[in-house]
C-alpha cells in the first residue's frame, strides 16, 4: 500500500478517519486526569524536603501500622473526606498521596534495618561520605551500596533484585 493510497483512504473515509481521532484524543484526555502527575520515590523525597510537605498515606490503620513511609501523615481513604481538616497546615505545601508503594520489602521476605539519620548530623555526615550522596534514603544489601530508591527500583525492574538479595541471604 502506497501513501497515495493511504491519503486516498482518508480523504474517503474522513467521518471515520475524525471519529478515530476524536476517539483516542478522549481517551488520552480522561486516562491523563486520573491521577496527579507521577513521580519517582527521589522526586517525592525531594519535594517534601524542599518545599516542608508531607506524604499523606491514605491506606488503612491495618497496613499502615505494618509499614510506612517515615513521618507518613495516615489517614485511610475512607475517612478522608471528614479529617480534611487534619491537613489544614500543608493547604500551601505539597501534599503527596501514597498507597501501596514504597516500603514492600516484606514482599521480597527480607529483613531489613532502617536507620534514621534525620536530626543526627554525625550519622548523616557518616551516610554521606560512605555513600557519596547526601539524599536520603541511601540503600545497601550487605556491604553493596546500591543507591537511592530510583536505583532500587531500577534493579526491580532490571530484574536484578532478587538475585542480589538472594546472594547476600
Amino acid at each position: 500500500m502506497s501513501f497515495s493510497h493511504f491519503l486516498i483512504f482518508i480523504s474517503e473515509q474522513w467521518v471515520l478517519v475524525f471519529a478515530l481521532l476524536l476517539s483516542l484524543n478522549l481517551l488520552l484526555f480522561t486516562e491523563s486526569r486520573k491521577a496527579g502527575p507521577a513521580l519517582s520515590p527521589q522526586q517525592a523525597i525531594n519535594l517534601t524536603n524542599r518545599e516542608g510537605g508531607i506524604f499523606l498515606d491514605v491506606r488503612d490503620a491495618k497496613d499502615y501500622k505494618r509499614a510506612h513511609i517515615s513521618e507518613a501523615v495516615n489517614i485511610p481513604a475512607a475517612n478522608l473526606l471528614g479529617r480534611l481538616g487534619e491537613l489544614e497546615n500543608y493547604k500551601d505545601k505539597p501534599v503527596i498521596a501514597v498507597c501501596r508503594m514504597g516500603t514492600n520489602a516484606s514482599n521480597k521476605s527480607v529483613s531489613f534495618t532502617e536507620i534514621s539519620v534525620d536530626g543526627d548530623a554525625p550519622l548523616r555526615a557518616k551516610m554521606a561520605a560512605m555513600a557519596g550522596a547526601t539524599s536520603v534514603p541511601q540503600i545497601w544489601i550487605g556491604d553493596q551500596h546500591v543507591g537511592g530508591c530510583d536505583e532500587l527500583y531500577g534493579l526491580e525492574r532490571q530484574q536484578r533484585l532478587d538475585s542480589m538479595l538472594q546472594e547476600e541471604a
